[in-house]
Formats: structure tokens, sequence, C-alpha cells
């Protein structure tokens, strides 16, 4: 009995994908998540989160929250204590990013690298198979990468409002659910969720 709306945010999916870092910012993604749901004629939902999502959704909770009626938190992060960026992360937020990001689009180089990433980060890496490899990187190789730059340049200035977001997520007044990944090597279960 429930509506539940997933939206292909930009960037993303197959949606557009501009290469311009300014699209990407999570003040501006939070508005195309708020912007929609007003279309879809929604002025209250409950949010669930997962990943990058958290910054867009702590936007949200400190811009508009009388927007959320309710907050599942999934596997994402507000706090520095606990965080482990991959290697990746690190390396696309240093002048090799570029690189990198024209080593995961290109057909390959691409695959292997995002292959080689699920598997190291996931506990079954048996269950990525390459149809799920192949998904997740149509998308890079269309432009998430350009994304993924985005984010992970923008780390030094997230990092910087997470005092913010902990304040906003402290403010709501909502019912609120923590779901997370017991064996997560980039957001450990024993120090992040209990701060949320």
């Amino acid at each position: 009995g429930l509506r539940v709306i997933a939206p292909d945010m930009l960037g993303f999916g197959a949606s557009d994908k501009p290469s311009s870092h300014g699209s990407y910012g999570f003040a501006i993604q939070a508005e195309r998540l708020r912007a929609l749901m007003s279309q879809l004629g929604i002025q209250r939902w409950t949010q669930v989160v997962h990943d990058l999502g958290g910054p867009w959704t702590w936007e949200l909770a400190d811009r508009a929250p009388q927007c959320l009626q309710g907050l599942v938190v999934m596997n994402t992060t507000a706090y520095l204590d606990g965080f482990r960026p991959p290697a990746m992360m690190k390396l696309a937020a240093s002048p090799m990013g570029p690189f990198l990001a024209f080593m995961m689009r290109n057909r390959i180089t691409g695959p292997s690298q995002i292959g080689g990433l699920f598997r190291q980060m996931t506990l079954h890496s048996e269950n990525i198979t390459s149809d799920i490899v192949d998904g997740y990187w149509r998308s890079l190789s269309e432009g998430t990468t350009h994304a993924f730059l985005a984010f992970a340049k923008g780390f030094p200035w997230w990092f910087a409002q997470f005092d913010r977001y902990q304040a906003a997520l402290r403010r709501l007044d909502i019912p609120a659910a923590t779901i997370w990944g017991r064996h997560d090597k980039v957001l450990d279960v024993e120090k992040i969720p209990a701060q949320f």
C-alpha cells in the first residue's frame, strides 16, 4: 500500500550527465528532489537514503525539513569518525582524477576496475556478475564519471558541512530508522549508525 518513488538523479543512471561539476552540488541535487516531489503533488514524504543520497538528504533536512515526515538511513554518513573512503575515491580527488575517470569510461579498462572495486567492497564477491558490473559501467561510460569526480573533489567542502548536517538531523522530530550493512568496509557499523 506504499507509493515508492526512486528518482534517477542528475548525473546517475540514465539521466543527463552534464560535464560541469557545479551541476552536482548537494544543495542543487536536494532542490531537484524537492522540486520533483512538488511536481508530483507530494508535500511530505519518508526519505529512504543510501550512500551519496545522504548529503542530498541532509541538505533537504537543513533547508526544507517540513518536507520530511520520516527517515530511513542506510550506509551513508554525516560523521567523520568511522568513515574510510576507498582508495579509488581518494585517487579521484587527486590530480589523477581525470585520468581515473578516463580509465573508468574506457571499455577495455572500465569494467575490470568497477568489478575489482565491487569485489573488494562486497562480502560475497561471487555474487558480482558480469551483468551487474556492466550495468554500473554503462552509466559510467555515458558520463557518470563527471558526478563521481565532482563528489570526490568536493570531499573537503562536504566534511566541512558535517556540523551543520548533524544539527539539522538533531532538529528533526520525525520517525527514523537506521539499517546498516554489517560488513561495510567504508562506513564502520560500530561507529556511524549509533551517531544518527
